[in-house]
Parts: C-alpha cells; sequence; structure tokens
C-alpha cells in the first residue's frame, strides 16, 4: 500500500511537472537550436550533486528554456537514434558542443590560434571536472591539439589546407606587395593613403619580423611612399614662396624644411635653396646699405615745401643712391621670392622715389603731368617707407599734379561745351588755357582747326 501510495505520488508529481513544463515552454516563444552534436551532463534530480551526473549524447538539441527564468524550462536532445528527449533545465549542468576543426579554416596568427587553444583548454576542464566524458571529448580535443601542433611547427591553415608558414608569407608578400604598390602611386596626394596604418602594411610588418622577403618588401614599400612624400611636401613648399602673404620667419622655416627634405632628389629645390642662399644675403646687404641712405634722403626732404620745381636728392647724396639702384636692379633680375623682395622694400623704395623725383625735373617744365601722376601714385605708398618727410613731400606733388589735371580737364570741358553752342571764339580761348596748361596734342588739334575756322569765318565778313 505504502508503495502504491508513493507511485501514484510520483506519478502525480510528473504530471505535474510536465504541465509547469508545458506551461514555461508556450508561456515563452523564445528558443535556440543546434544542429551539431555533443553531450550533455544531466544530474538524475533537480536536486542531485552534479558530481552525480551521467553522459547523454545527442546529434542536437534545442534550447527551450525562457529568458530570465534559471532552471525553468527544459532542453530537448536528439540523439542518434532518432529520438527526442525532453530534459527540464534544472537537471542540466553542462551541455557541451563537439568543435569542429573544420570551422577553423584560417589559422595565421597568435590570436587565431589563442582562440583554438581555448576551446582545448576548456575540453580539458569538463574532462577534469567530470571524468566520464572523457571518451567522449578526448577525439576532438587530439583533434584540436593536432591543428595547434601543425602551427606550433610552422605552419599556417589558409582556406582549410595547411601550409608552411614561409609559402603562406611569400604570398602575402607578392599579393600585398602588388596592392600597395598600386595604392601608393595611385595616391593623389601621396598624404591621401596613410601607408603606415594601413592593416596591410602592418601585417607585412608583422611578418618582417620572421620573414626576409617581407623585411624588404616592407623597406621598399617605405622608401617609396616616404620618397613620394618628400617630392609632394617639396612641390607644396616651392609653391608657397610664390606667395606675398608669406612673413619672412614663415618662409625661413619652409627653407629649413626644404633643406631636411633631400632637396637633392630634386634639381628644382636644389636650385631654389641655391638661389635663396644668395638672393637673401643680397637683401642683407641692400637694407643695410639703404638704411643710412633713406635717413640722409627723408632729412633733406624737411625743408621742402614748394614742389612747382621737383626736389632731388643732394649731390652727395645721389650718387649714393644711383649705385644702390644699380644693385637694386641687378637683384630684381635674378627674380627673388616675393618675400625676399618684400625683404628689400626699403631700398627699393629710395631708389624708386629718387629716380621719380629725378624724372619729374623733365616732366614738370614740360607740363607733362598726365605721365607725372601714372609715375607718382604708386610711389606714394611706398614713401612712407622711407621717412615722414618723404610721405609728405609725395603727397605734395601728388596733390600739385592733381591740380593741374583738375584744372586742364575743366578748362577743356567748358571749351566743348561752348564750341557745342557754337561759340567757337570762346571755345578756343578755353582750348588754349587748358593747353597752358597741359600740351595735350589732342586739344593742340582742335585749337588748329578752330583758328582755322574762325581764319576762314573773318575772310568772308
Amino acid at each position: 500500500m505504502l508503495t502504491s501510495q508513493t507511485s501514484f505520488s510520483a506519478r502525480m508529481a510528473f504530471i505535474f511537472g510536465f504541465c509547469c513544463l508545458v506551461f514555461f515552454t508556450t508561456s515563452s516563444p523564445a528558443q535556440t537550436t543546434d544542429s551539431r552534436p555533443g553531450i550533455a551532463l544531466v544530474k538524475p534530480q533537480a536536486w542531485s550533486k552534479p558530481a552525480e551526473a551521467t553522459v547523454s549524447e545527442f546529434i542536437g538539441y534545442i534550447d527551450r528554456t525562457p529568458e530570465g527564468a534559471t532552471g525553468a524550462g527544459y532542453y530537448e536532445l536528439k540523439t542518434k537514434l532518432g529520438d527526442k528527449r525532453q530534459v527540464p533545465a534544472s537537471r542540466i549542468v553542462k551541455i557541451i558542443v563537439y568543435p569542429d576543426v573544420s570551422v577553423y579554416t584560417r589559422i595565421t596568427s597568435p590570436s587565431e590560434r589563442d582562440a583554438l587553444a581555448a576551446v582545448a583548454t576548456d575540453l580539458k576542464t569538463a574532462i577534469s571536472d567530470y571524468p566520464s566524458t572523457r571518451s567522449y571529448l578526448d577525439p576532438s580535443l587530439k583533434a584540436l591539439n593536432k591543428e595547434l601542433a601543425q602551427y606550433d611547427a610552422g605552419n599556417v591553415k589558409i582556406d582549410g589546407a595547411w601550409v608552411s608558414r614561409e609559402t603562406y608569407v611569400a604570398g602575402q608578400v607578392r599579393v600585398l606587395g602588388g596592392q600597395l604598390r598600386s595604392d601608393i602611386v595611385r595616391a593623389n596626394p601621396t598624404s591621401s593613403f596613410d601607408l603606415h596604418t594601413d592593416p596591410r602594411f602592418v601585417g607585412l610588418q608583422d611578418m618582417a619580423a620572421t620573414s626576409a622577403s617581407a623585411k624588404a618588401l616592407v623597406k621598399e614599400l617605405s622608401e617609396t611612399y616616404d620618397k613620394l612624400l618628400r617630392v609632394e611636401s617639396r612641390q607644396a613648399l616651392l609653391a608657397s614662396f610664390d606667395s606675398n602673404a608669406l612673413a619672412y620667419s614663415e618662409a625661413q622655416g619652409a627653407v629649413e624644411r626644404l633643406k631636411t627634405l633631400k632637396p637633392e632628389e630634386d634639381p628644382r629645390s636644389l636650385a631654389f635653396i641655391k638661389k635663396w642662399d644668395a638672393s637673401i644675403e643680397m637683401a642683407k646687404q641692400l637694407r643695410t646699405r639703404a638704411e643710412p641712405l633713406a635717413r640722409e634722403f627723408d632729412d633733406q626732404m624737411k625743408n621742402v615745401t614748394d614742389v612747382a620745381i621737383p626736389p632731388l636728392a643732394s649731390p652727395e647724396l645721389l650718387p649714393k643712391i644711383n649705385a644702390l639702384d644699380g644693385d637694386v636692379k641687378v637683384f630684381l633680375a635674378t627674380k627673388p621670392a616675393p618675400v625676399l623682395v618684400n625683404e628689400s622694400d626699403l631700398a627699393i623704395s629710395l631708389t624708386s622715389i629718387s629716380a621719380a623725383f629725378n624724372k619729374l625735373q623733365t616732366l614738370f617744365p614740360a607740363r607733362e603731368f598726365l605721365q607725372a601722376k601714372e609715375l607718382l601714385d604708386p610711389l606714394v605708398a611706398r614713401s612712407s617707407v622711407v621717412g615722414p618727410e618723404t610721405k609728405r613731400v609725395a603727397g605734395l606733388l601728388q596733390t600739385y599734379v592733381s591740380e593741374r589735371i583738375r584744372d586742364f580737364s575743366r578748362q577743356r570741358e567748358e571749351a566743348k561745351i561752348f564750341f557745342d553752342s557754337g561759340k567757337h571764339k570762346e571755345a578756343l580761348e578755353k582750348f588754349e588755357a587748358a593747353y597752358a596748361v597741359i600740351p595735350d596734342p589732342t586739344v593742340g588739334e582742335q585749337i588748329s582747326q578752330l583758328k582755322e575756322a574762325l581764319g576762314l569765318a573773318a575772310e568772308k565778313k
């Protein structure tokens, strides 16, 4: 009777447990299906110790445990005979899927080797903890160790086949070398391609530790890339010297940078550096000579008030300025970089203004004020470089010339108005007044025509 009662209670517990399993399964749609073979360590009862677990081999399983409910649900194990065995999750100690070494189709690096070794270590731990699994797990462990031994013997696995590391590296050197050479040459500009961070180049550097061919390729690629970078940098630096906005200190830094970029590889860079060194020395000499001459010239301008007769440097100073002017012309004939022209601005300004003042000696008596204006306008800005008195006198000259031109223009326009009104006599007077200011050929021709017309009219009367 006791036995029957116990048996009945056990049957009710099984039914209740099964109902619970069905309930948990239907309450959560989550499940994982794995068609790989392996073993499950199954305890006799949920409360049994893990050491009491036995091995149950399967060719696939379905995980029907709900998320967030530890010990609930069950695993459905498919046996070799095709049966499906449902085991409550609370009885499962461990699920171990047999590792398939064919899945590891590529083992070429320490990290890939370590991933394989970690799987082998897990199997060893399982066998140590559960000796009953040895006969099941030993074949997989041996297969893993065999793969590890291949790698440790100096081989690598590519596309599932083992080859010697030398053969693999040689192939990689050929392929990666061709790709990187092409990418380096195609890069425009070269700096848009970063060779040293490219994963392919990094891989070659790793290979170079044990491969002479990889080491040689790394050196070749680095030298080619660095040479092209130098070409790009030199071109950019040389182009920068054409800018008027480049400061002298910046130019000096750029030249020093250019000298570090193996200018001997580029005749243009080498010639520029040679020319720069010579030009900068000339610019320094011109400034040194111009400074005392500019001070003396500016001092002589202090007494100038009437510019109807343009001022000149003293007979003692003028030859020195003219000699400087000759050297300035030689300097400019070498076509120095704009920044060095700017550095020579004092010498250029002084000689230009002195030459202009000298030319005004001819233009003013000839009343060629239009040409005088063209000469003076660009020099007024330069005059401040020489000194404040020079700037003042240049301004007076510009004003004097502008007034003569305005007077000429006014007289000429009034003459045109009279002429258009038929008042030829009045027009003639205005044209003559304009011509007296500036002997313009066109005005002179109009005067001749008017005189002829007025003379004919007088004869008719």
